[in-house]
């Protein structure tokens, strides 16, 4: 009797990933009559966006400007590629059946 393969479907891409990342406090950020500071300018650069594109969040501690990262998810294909190792030399060599370690400070190991 042969035996039968079963391979589970896989999405074409990862899921898309968002997150939403705070700044500096409010009073941090921008001067009471509401023009930002260096600290607001300097979280929207890092992000590569316009002050005017930052949010407010309301969190326990208190209001931040607050901008939500985007990231589409990656083709399925190229993160099973990335995951798999290919590419990387061999980590051990088998002499005399015993393992050796090629080299202690290999990455990717």
């Amino acid at each position: 009797m042969g035996t039968r393969s079963v391979r589970p479907s896989l999405a074409e891409r990862q899921t898309d990933f968002e997150e939403l990342v705070t700044g500096p406090p409010v009073s941090a950020a921008f001067k009471p009559d509401g023009t930002p500071t260096p600290a607001a300018s300097g979280f929207a650069k890092k992000y590569s966006v316009e002050v005017t594109a930052l949010e407010k969040s309301e969190t326990p501690k208190g209001a931040y400007p607050a901008y939500r990262v985007r990231q589409r998810g990656q083709a399925t294909v190229a993160g099973l590629a990335e995951g798999s190792g290919a590419g990387r030399a061999p980590c051990c060599m088998w002499q005399g059946g015993l393992a050796m370690t090629q080299s202690a400070n290999m990455s990717g190991c």
